[in-house]
């Protein structure tokens, strides 16, 4: 099965831009730094080398991947759970990524005025700021989801997807 076959939205965003979520972002990262680590560390045990493959897949189909100062945030907070030799590396990788990524800035005064913003909190609702209209959103946190999938925004569940057989 193909990505395209995975999902059909992914064509159809693959130029206009991916939006990935905290979680998913730092399992790409983790993934990239080094794959034993995706069922080692606490942040990332709930996914397999295999998910972590799938995800690195999508992404990088994207020919632009986008993120929020909010999902950047998360990123470096969960990932200060690194411990010893990782943290290093991971930081540098994270700071050489930044680079690529198109960070969407969403005032939180806005993301505070929505009506996701005290069932959400503040991150998920920038996320559906930015993506509204502009970006596939990627997660597989299930209320970010379930809103988006209900309100009829473009969103790519992961818990959808992580067990296709897609090689």
């Amino acid at each position: 099965m193909t990505l395209a076959e995975i999902d059909g939205r992914i064509p159809r965003y693959r130029e206009k831009g991916l939006l990935v979520d905290a979680n998913l972002l730092l399992l790409y990262l983790i993934g990239e730094l080094e794959m034993t680590l995706v069922p080692r560390f606490k942040r990332t045990r709930g996914f397999t080398v295999d998910e972590f493959l799938l995800v690195k897949a999508i992404v990088e189909s994207f020919s632009r991947v986008v993120t929020t100062p909010g999902v950047l945030t998360e990123v470096s907070n969960l990932a200060g759970h690194l411990e010893g030799k990782w943290r290093p590396p991971f930081f540098t990788l994270l700071a050489e990524k930044v680079q690529s990524l198109q960070e969407e800035y969403i005032p939180s005064r806005h993301a505070a005025h929505t009506v996701t913003f005290q069932k959400l909190g503040l991150t998920d609702s920038a996320i559906i700021l930015a993506c509204e209209g502009r970006y596939l959103a990627f997660t597989a946190d299930f209320p970010l989801a379930n809103f988006m999938e209900t309100n009829r925004l473009d969103v790519l569940n992961f818990n959808h997807i992580r067990s296709t057989d897609w090689h």
